[in-house]
C-alpha cells in the first residue's frame, strides 16, 4: 500500500474509533439521579473590567468588586455561588498597561479564580 492510502485508511479508522467511542459511553452511560430537592444558586458575572483596578467613574475597581463577590459568597455560602468573568479584564487603565497586565492577577489572587474566556 503506498503511503497516502495508507494514512487515509488509518484515518478513516480513528475517526471511526472516536465516534464510536463518543457514542457507546453516551448510550451506556446510567443517566444521573436528579436531586430530591430543587438546587438553587447564585451567579455572579463580570466582563470588560478592563484593568480598573481603581474606582473611576462608572467601574468599581477591584476593591469594591472583591467586597461584594465576598459578601455574597459569605451570605450564601460558597458551594451555592458561581462567579464568571467573560474577559476583557486585562488592559484599559494606566495601572494596569504600566504592569504590562501583570496586577490583575495579583489582585485576584486573594479570590478563587472565577472561569473566563478571552
Amino acid at each position: 500500500m503506498n503511503t497516502n492510502k495508507t494514512r487515509r485508511v488509518l484515518t478513516m479508522l480513528m475517526t471511526l474509533v472516536v465516534l464510536f467511542s463518543m457514542f457507546s459511553s453516551a448510550v451506556m452511560a446510567a443517566p444521573a439521579a436528579a436531586p430530591a430537592v430543587p438546587v438553587t444558586f447564585t451567579i455572579l458575572h463580570t466582563n470588560d473590567f478592563h484593568g480598573q483596578l481603581e474606582p473611576s467613574g462608572s467601574n468599581p475597581g477591584m476593591a469594591r468588586v472583591a467586597t461584594y463577590v465576598n459578601s455574597v459568597r459569605t451570605a450564601l455560602g460558597d458551594s451555592n455561588m458561581l462567579l464568571v468573568d467573560a474577559g476583557d479584564e486585562m488592559q484599559g487603565s494606566l495601572l494596569s498597561n504600566l504592569g504590562n497586565a501583570m496586577v490583575q492577577p495579583q489582585a485576584r489572587a486573594s479570590q478563587p479564580s472565577p472561569p473566563t474566556t478571552s
